[in-house]
């Protein structure tokens, strides 16, 4: 796939908590949140090291929407 990828924001929703550290580590994966079974962070570019990151973990459910380094303030 040669499709240039952009910044994601994207929420996981795991049967157990994922792994924090290794996900803060992981290349092109940043603000990484982990609350319970809930992981939510940016991802640059392919999702292919986050996937990576996360074998082992049963993911229920994935969304991903177009994202921004930059968060809005509420």
């Amino acid at each position: 796939m040669n499709e240039k990828a952009g910044i994601s924001r994207v929420e996981i929703h795991l049967t157990r908590t994922p792994p924090a550290t290794r996900l803060t580590r992981t290349a092109g994966v940043s603000e990484v949140n982990v609350s319970g079974t809930v992981l939510t962070c940016l991802v640059s570019g392919s999702f292919q090291p986050l996937l990576e990151s996360l074998q082992g973990y049963e993911v229920v459910r994935l969304w991903s929407s177009p994202g921004s380094l930059t968060q809005p303030k509420h």
